[in-house]
């Protein structure tokens, strides 16, 4: 945004461009509960980062204020709140999670201005637009994940006289905290990690720069901070060019102490470096493990092909593999959860161990109990002679995977809690029981939180299987279409030889919106690559279903992106989520666009 333009003034004329009555009460947008549960299951790791790093403060420099951390999803969402005080003020009472913030909902505030223009900002009382707000005082900042993509925006809002210079600094604070520690969620542990600051006091807090570091010295990821002290540039490139170093170097003179650093051949800065929980093994030590691994396993780095959001979750995922927390995947059908869990299994500790898949939904509940925990002989009337082990105890030492878990009996869940609570298996029919050691991954496509009010699944039994909750995208989200289609196409030619891919069906593929994802994307190129007899892959070659999911208007348009994307923002009163969803394309993407227009 240019700096000579007033954020307040350039606001209150989007809003009268939107039609706002500044007269009228704000009617909130809000999401139903499931769509709401979604979303805060998608930013889980942003809403505990946040919550951590706030509510010290709440023991100091917040004790005793009537203020409200709000924290928002890019389209303005509100995620999550924390108080303070036990009652909030009463003029909190339209800000609560699910309720819709943005500028067309509520006009000039510091959420919705703040995503506008994309940067932090103050709106005292009779600056919002809506008088109803008036008695609102509000600092907002955008907030940005490990991979310096647009996160959420974080507010402090209150009803008090607090000076806007001092909630600013604060919400910005804040905000530099909860970045940092998305950082470190994402990558500590198995990357080097180097601070770097101006003191050597500075390295430990919310203002020290972080440069995320891979075995040959490259920067993966930065904080802003980072990019303030060394530049844009630089603080994306590698320690060699930023310090004329490498990472060898730094180790031996900055491991867990501070070292002073010549940045960019000019300019003193203090480091330290944090190394890995493990040492990253080498090309050889790869090689030989992958001997062991079956060919239909996706290395974990191919599960991504530049969408961040999935680089997100796979570090995540694999990280957790090593601790004793389950894991939660959520996602459409076909949207590759089972190679998800092959791929983190067959790349952890346990691979040695069995990979137990089970679905839930396909066993009839009769024999259900049986096939999972397993009998004695002559437990029941045609019982095998010898008994059988059962399922879990199958998964030993190794994983179990239980997908679509949403479908399993009421019944059956009671028995699987007792199982992970104690760690134990008693075969039906006998009095002993088995102690198994499981890694336990679960699957659904279902909102369980919604189960559970209605009564299908057990509450008990969802805490249980919830520790690190990631949701794989559908395919029609994911920013890496492109280099997806390529990559199966690569896979599926490296098992049988076939035609090749133009440019143009390249751009046909990318702009599907694929209903049953990467399971229907991988069922459509071998259709075609079988049915196709010369060297190139035609639309003739592809199955008629393909088309039936291309009738609808505007999923094959040929208008540019930066036309598209601002026609159908102002179309959708500058919702994002809906404008995305129109276009076909990521949030982010959407703010690429919009974003020039949306502050002049």
């Amino acid at each position: 945004m240019d700096p000579s333009l007033n954020p307040i003034e350039t606001s209150w004329a989007r809003c009268r461009n939107l039609g706002i009555d500044c007269n009228s009460n704000p009617g909130f947008e809000t999401l139903p509960p499931d769509a709401l549960n979604r979303l805060q299951q998608e930013h889980a790791s942003l809403i505990q980062a946040t919550e951590d790093e706030a509510l010290p403060y709440f023991d100091n420099m917040l004790q005793n204020t009537q203020c409200l951390v709000v924290l928002a999803d890019p389209d303005g969402v509100i995620l999550q709140t924390w108080h303070p005080m036990d009652q909030p003020s009463a003029a909190f009472a339209g800000i609560r999670p699910g309720h819709i913030w943005n500028e067309a909902s509520a006009g000039t505030n510091a959420i919705g201005t703040s995503l506008a223009t994309g940067q932090a900002v103050h709106v005292r009382g009779d600056q919002h637009y809506l008088k109803a707000h008036h008695q609102l005082t509000g600092s907002a900042t955008p907030v940005f994940d490990a991979e310096g993509q647009l996160a959420g925006v974080l507010n402090l809002c209150s009803t008090t006289k607090m000076s806007g210079d001092y909630t600013l600094g604060m919400v910005k604070l804040l905000s530099h905290g909860i970045e940092n520690r998305l950082i470190f969620q994402t990558y500590q542990g198995n990357f080097h990690i180097l601070k770097i600051n101006t003191s050597a006091s500075s390295l430990d807090s919310s203002w020290a720069g972080l440069l995320v570091l891979d075995k040959t010295g490259n920067v993966l990821a930065s904080n802003r901070r980072a990019a303030t002290i060394l530049g844009e540039r630089q603080a994306r490139t590698s320690l060699q060019q930023i310090f004329s170093i490498d990472l060898d170097g730094l180790t031996a003179i900055a491991n867990n102490r501070p070292a002073s650093l010549t940045a960019n051949g000019n300019y003193q800065v203090l480091g330290q470096v944090m190394l890995p929980e493990q040492p990253q093994p080498s090309q050889e030590e790869r090689q030989k493990d992958a001997a062991d691994i079956p060919d239909d396993v996706l290395a974990l780095e191919d599960l991504e092909h530049g969408d961040s959001r999935v680089r997100r979750l796979v570090a995540q995922a694999r990280k957790m593999m090593e601790k004793d927390i389950p894991i939660l995947v959520f996602g459409e059908t076909g949207s590759g959860k089972e190679i998800l869990v092959r791929s983190l299994h067959y790349h952890s500790s346990r691979a040695p161990g069995p990979l137990i898949a089970v679905n839930c939904a396909a066993i009839p509940a009769e024999l259900a109990e049986s096939q999972l925990f397993g009998y004695e002989k002559g437990a029941f009337t045609g019982a095998h002679t010898k008994g059988y082990v059962g399922l879990i105890r199958q998964a030993d030492g190794g994983t179990l995977f239980l997908d679509e878990i949403g479908e399993m009996p009421l019944a059956l869940q009671s028995r699987l809690l007792r199982v992970l609570q104690q760690r134990v298996v008693t075969p039906l029919g006998s009095t002993e029981d088995f102690p198994v050691d499981i890694k336990l991954i679960s699957a659904t496509n279902r909102n369980l939180r919604d189960d559970i009010q209605k009564g299908h699944f057990r509450q008990d039994l969802y805490y249980r299987i919830t520790g690190l909750n990631v949701e794989l995208p559908a395919l029609r989200e994911r920013t890496d279409v492109r280099e997806l289609v390529r990559f199966v196409h690569q896979r599926l030619l490296a098992t049988e030889p076939g035609p090749a891919l133009s440019d143009s069906m390249l751009d046909l593929l990318v702009r599907h919106p694929w209903p049953g994802n990467v399971r229907q994307l991988v069922h459509i190129l071998r259709v075609g690559m079988a049915m196709a007899d010369g060297e190139l892959l035609q639309e003739d070659h592809l199955p008629d279903d393909f088309f039936t999911d291309t009738s609808r208007p505007g999923n094959l348009t040929t208008e540019p992106l930066e036309e598209l994307i601002p026609r159908l923002y102002r179309a959708n009163g500058g919702n994002v989520a809906r404008t995305a969803r129109a276009a076909g394309v990521s949030r982010n993407t959407v703010y690429k666009y919009v974003r020039p227009a949306g502050t002049d």
